[in-house]
């Protein structure tokens, strides 16, 4: 193989190793971050396609930003409203200041 290709070739690679698995982006910080969780008023949550549930901070003071690991398994509003769609599974990030906190989204039929 021509060494200009092996780079594209790579890159493609990457790209589809994240979109094959997305559930690994946080998995290695969810054994860390188990004290964060108690803020929090969901840890993990089991939903269908279409269900919606609303992840919120205890005691908040401060605005915090909603985010997800994977839009296509589930969404997030800037209000904490998450829309599940797809099976599959979504880290739920919470950051407000400093601190970020997560939770456990798995979408099954």
């Amino acid at each position: 193989m021509k060494k200009h290709l092996l780079f594209p070739i790579l890159i493609l690679f990457l790209l589809l190793c994240r979109f094959l698995y997305p559930h690994t982006r946080f998995g290695y910080q969810e054994e860390l971050d188990l004290l964060s969780h108690r803020n929090l008023n969901i840890h993990a949550a089991t939903l269908k396609p279409g269900e919606r549930i609303s992840v919120k901070l205890s005691g908040l003071k401060k605005l915090a930003s909603y985010s997800t690991s994977d839009f296509r398994i589930a969404t997030v509003s800037p209000s904490g409203t998450v829309h599940a769609l797809n099976p599959g599974t979504a880290i739920i990030s919470v950051k407000q200041g400093d601190n970020t906190y997560r939770c456990k989204i798995t979408v099954k039929d």
